[in-house]
């Protein structure tokens, strides 16, 4: 049976580096919260009347429990993406866009997740160690991971592929 234009598979870019970070203090302590939110929940459901949708609160605990356990991260000819587990919310930084990269550490006190920070958005799912992209017009993005020596080879193997010009920094 031929293939017509609408059954051809679309072409995908190869990636040059995709990871994927597991955290496990988000989802812990999540999980911990939707626990002791039930536990509480069933105690005061003995003195008063609750509505049913207040036993919503520790289904979505567990629900953004697993929502931020992983951060994905993919580079490749085009784009560096990140994205949390079900790729939402992703971000996309096009390589013409960025202007190098380094390694850098942020302290404890920057937290996990996703969050503005007086150094530029940071995507975390676990630990200190990151990659800064120092973006066109000034702006950083600061890419949490536990495989920092590989995520940063691979988005300055991309830039210079790409002829941004990037110098690799040294870690």
């Amino acid at each position: 049976m031929p293939m017509n234009a609408m059954t051809m598979p679309t072409p995908t870019t190869a990636s040059t580096y995709e990871h994927v970070q597991r955290g496990w203090l988000i989802p812990l302590c999540l999980y911990g919260t939707a626990v002791f939110a039930a536990v509480i929940l069933n105690i005061a459901r003995h003195e008063e009347d609750l509505p049913w949708a207040v036993w919503g609160l520790p289904v979505l605990l567990l629900v953004l429990g697993h929502y931020f356990s992983a951060l994905r991260v993919r580079v490749d000819a085009r784009e560096v993406r990140v994205a949390w587990s079900w790729d939402w919310p992703a971000v996309r930084h096009a390589l013409d866009s960025i202007e190098g990269a380094e390694a850098c550490k942020h302290g404890w006190w920057y937290g996990y997740g996703l969050r503005w920070t007086s150094r530029g958005w940071l995507w975390n799912a676990q630990g200190a160690a990151a990659v800064r992209l120092r973006l066109r017009g000034g702006k950083c993005f600061h890419i949490g991971t536990d495989d920092q020596a590989g995520l940063l080879a691979a988005v300055n193997a991309a830039l210079a592929a790409r002829g941004a010009g990037a110098a690799p920094l040294k870690l």
